[in-house]
């Protein structure tokens, strides 16, 4: 099923709506005369009450792909690499949230995708992922919207793709993953102002496709796909101290889904379950689990990049099968936009 396109999001339709009423004028208000009657005052509708824990559409992406990478930067998302039909792709496709449209930049040098981004001032870093042909890498290539420009960094030690990262203090940590058969437990964080990378204490539990993000001075990577299959594990990484703990387990098994922080909840959206089966169930930690039930996604995807403006979460893209050679895989280029 195809999502409407072209619809803004909620938030920022009630947020024109509120900007429109939030300043009446001297005459609303009483002062002066208004219709001949000095001291009239006209009564003046309230603002409409912004809409919470919804699902809106944006306009689609202009080219379909799972397992892309995603970064905003200012009022920009930046939806880069992933695969489709059509093989592994570089294209770098531009969300501009303010205007609801898109537009492109220079290409990903590597095409790849499974892959994580991240922005550190300014900056979009693609970290590893697989490329053509099904080989994991290590590459790191940083985007420059300024310059509309790539350059190559140095390489993440361990190639490996289905990796997670999140940012702490200007550094991205590159989290688990898939190399040679095998699930990873593996972190090592990036610093862009050294160009260097330095290991850190390995996970609990070695996994692919976590969902990841920072609240505070921790990380946490929940669920993902162990190496037995889909798990609700969740961890937490004291970044100062570089030590992992086991946090509250995640509610269901969610491997591969669109996760970012958005006002210091980490939220997890879609994804596979333990079969494979793309969902559209949407789970938060805070670092507590919600004890509410969330929207769900209009449609279920595996795979979706994120991204966070205006404390929105953007999801973009996925499949219903997050593991597209030979099967057959529907391809979405669905925008998927909630307002928490």
């Amino acid at each position: 099923m195809k999502l409407s396109t072209n619809v803004l999001p909620a938030a920022v339709a009630v947020g024109i709506l509120v900007l429109a009423g939030c300043a009446p004028s001297a005459q609303d208000l009483g002062a002066g005369s208004l219709g001949g009657l000095s001291g009239a005052v006209r009564a003046v509708a309230p603002p409409p009450k912004a809409q919470h824990n919804v699902w809106t559409t944006a306009a689609a992406m202009p080219t379909a792909a799972l397992a892309a990478g995603a970064g905003a930067i200012g009022t920009n998302i930046y939806v880069v690499g992933g695969v489709n039909a059509s093989g592994v792709l570089g294209l770098n496709q531009i969300y501009d949230t303010a205007t609801n449209s898109w537009s492109s930049g220079a290409a990903m040098p590597t095409p790849r995708w499974a892959f994580a981004t991240a922005v550190v001032g300014g900056i979009l870093y693609a970290i590893g992922g697989q490329v053509a042909g099904g080989a994991q890498t290590g590459v790191v290539e940083a985007y420059d919207p300024s310059t509309d420009s790539w350059s190559t960094q140095a390489s993440m030690p361990t190639a490996r793709d289905s990796v997670a990262a999140a940012v702490y203090d200007g550094s991205i940590y590159a989290i688990g993953g898939y190399a040679s058969g095998s699930r990873l437990a593996t972190v090592e964080s990036y610093a862009p102002s050294s160009n260097t990378w330095t290991t850190r204490a390995s996970m609990l539990v070695a996994k692919s496709d976590p969902g990841v993000g920072t609240i505070g001075g921790t990380i946490y990577a929940a669920a993902g796909l162990a190496q037995n299959g889909g798990t609700t594990d969740n961890e937490k990484y004291a970044v100062k101290s570089n030590k992992w703990k086991a946090a509250a387990a995640a509610p269901i098994v969610q491997n591969g889904s669109c996760a970012t922080v958005v006002k210091g909840h980490l939220y997890l959206a879609g994804g596979a379950d333990a079969d494979g089966n793309p969902l559209a169930t949407l789970e938060s930690y805070d670092p507590k689990p919600s004890k509410s039930a969330l929207a769900a996604m209009p449609q279920a995807q595996i795979g979706a990049a994120a991204a966070t403006v205006d404390n929105l979460l953007y999801c973009f893209g996925g499949a219903n099968n997050g593991y597209p050679f030979g099967t057959g895989a529907t391809f979405y280029d669905t925008v998927q936009v909630y307002t928490p």
